[in-house]
């Protein structure tokens, strides 16, 4: 089953942004890499031959995350535009899990949508802001397709305790890529 995935936001500079996708690539890999011992040892344990030069498949949602996250990282210089510049991304993908794929994105959304803070250090102060939105839009074959918008919220009480959090707003939409609708 076909999968269109297609992912906006605003950014003018990808230095910062690919910096930040590289940490989450190297994290999603430490993951595998772990889960990958994990199998082998419970081949071990149930004495099945296997090939220990052969690592387990990456779910759908892993293998798309490193794919996405692969992309920004490798991208440099600035995004053009009147007002400023939008980072976009699209691919057509055989299957994906989408709530594991949404998982995934999520930490590495919620620090790029929060690096405008002032207490942090990030290069992103030209990616997204705070209040931008960061938009991913999911079609399965044979299904309409689903807007996933993320927001982040911070503020401040009187106690200067922090609150922030991320918001996912989600719906379906009459958008139909794969034209079989």
């Amino acid at each position: 089953m076909d999968t269109v995935i297609n992912i906006s936001f605003l950014c003018e500079n990808n230095s910062g942004i690919a910096k930040i996708a590289h940490k989450y690539l190297d994290l999603i890999q430490v993951e595998y890499e772990a889960l990958d011992r994990e199998w082998k040892e419970e081949m071990d344990r149930n004495e099945v031959e296997y090939d220990p030069e052969v690592m387990i498949e990456m779910d759908s949602d892993m293998q798309e995350a490193c794919v996405y996250l692969t992309e920004l990282s490798q991208r440099t210089g600035y995004n053009p535009g009147m007002k400023g510049g939008m980072s976009t991304y699209g691919t057509i993908t055989k299957s994906l899990d989408t709530e594991g794929f949404i998982k995934r994105l999520t930490p590495f959304i919620r620090e790029i949508l929060g690096a405008d803070d002032p207490d942090t250090d990030y290069e992103c102060r030209e990616g997204p802001q705070s209040f931008h939105r960061w938009v991913v839009l999911i079609q399965h074959e044979c299904e309409r397709a689903k807007c996933f918008s993320f927001r982040y919220e911070r503020s401040q009480h009187k106690q200067h305790v922090r609150n922030d959090k991320l918001w996912i707003d989600e719906t379906e939409t009459d958008i139909d890529w794969i034209g079989l609708n």
